[in-house]
């Protein structure tokens, strides 16, 4: 029997498959724009959340695990660079040269979607078609409440007129959005900071033991080891953690709850998945299958 766990890490493998496809052209049309790091995301986020302005603010509430002196630098860097605009209180507003640097990008994306042809296209509508089922039962779910990421991210939705593909890819982003919002209505409750909760699960997942290995492996967030120090010895104050010879490790009050946090996840992630019939479970993960398998993993 097919479940909705199963069928979404397809949807993650087929997703990974096709953006080899077009990543390199994207990625060289972003180099042409002299865009650097996280420059394009802001960019690209930013008109997420139009016709509203954007702001610090707005992007730690969207993700809430990094610095804000990150997203602040970032922002003014594309105001720099006349792609944005400030407009009062800490907003931003993209300017029309940033509308014509995000249209440049996504035209070279859309022109190589364009191009292929993995399944026939009766078959990547139903797929579509499947998926925004499932993506529209979300966004109606009555839980959780707060559905910031899933919403911002729908406005980039091509429509069902889309090319399927794009379609693909834009719904499985809302459900990866989806899963952000059901994550952090699970985990804020117990009243911790973005950044203490991302170094909890990562110990919680025996990845990292330290405040350096956490700065490391996590240098996009720009926090440094002594504010995941900082954050660590807060969680070793709940009880969640021990620490000894400044390594860190899980206690099991700690696993107890960081296994409850992944419960509610899941729940509220997983339920509205129910407006698919097993059946149609089960054709769309062979949609996926075929899909993933058509395409190779890298060009």
């Amino acid at each position: 029997m097919m479940k909705p766990p199963d069928v979404y890490t397809l949807c993650g493998e087929a997703f990974q498959t096709i953006v080899p496809q077009y990543q390199p052209g994207v990625q060289q049309k972003v180099d042409e724009l002299k865009l650097k790091g996280n420059e394009w995301y802001f960019l690209i986020v930013s008109q997420d959340f139009e016709p509203e302005t954007i702001s610090t603010a707005r992007f730690i509430e969207r993700g809430p695990y990094g610095a804000a002196r990150a997203f602040e630098k970032g922002l003014k860097a594309l105001v720099d660079k006349g792609l944005l605009e400030p407009a009062g209180d800490g907003e931003y507003r993209i300017t029309d040269a940033g509308h014509e640097a995000i249209d440049s990008v996504l035209d070279t994306m859309y022109a190589r979607l364009a191009e292929l042809k993995p399944l026939p296209v009766g078959d990547l509508k139903r797929l579509a078609d499947l998926l925004l089922r499932v993506v529209n039962a979300c966004v109606d779910a009555p839980e959780p409440e707060n559905k910031l990421c899933i919403t911002v991210n729908r406005s980039s939705d091509p429509g069902e007129e889309g090319l399927p593909l794009l379609r693909l890819l834009q719904y499985v982003s809302d459900l990866r959005t989806f899963r952000d919002d059901a994550h952090m209505a699970a985990w804020r409750p117990y009243g911790v900071s973005g950044p203490a909760w991302e170094a909890f699960t990562f110990i919680w997942r025996d990845e990292v033991h330290t405040p350096d290995e956490l700065a490391e492996k996590l240098s996009y967030r720009a926090l440094s080891a002594d504010d995941y120090a900082q954050a660590l010895d807060t969680l070793v104050g709940k009880g969640w953690l021990a620490a000894s010879d400044g390594q860190y490790v899980i206690t099991e009050q700690g696993k107890a709850l960081r296994q409850e946090a992944e419960d509610v996840t899941d729940r509220y992630f997983y339920a509205p998945w129910a407006v698919l019939s097993g059946a149609e479970l089960v054709e769309l993960a062979g949609l996926l299958t075929r899909l993933r398998d058509s395409l190779p993993s890298d060009e």
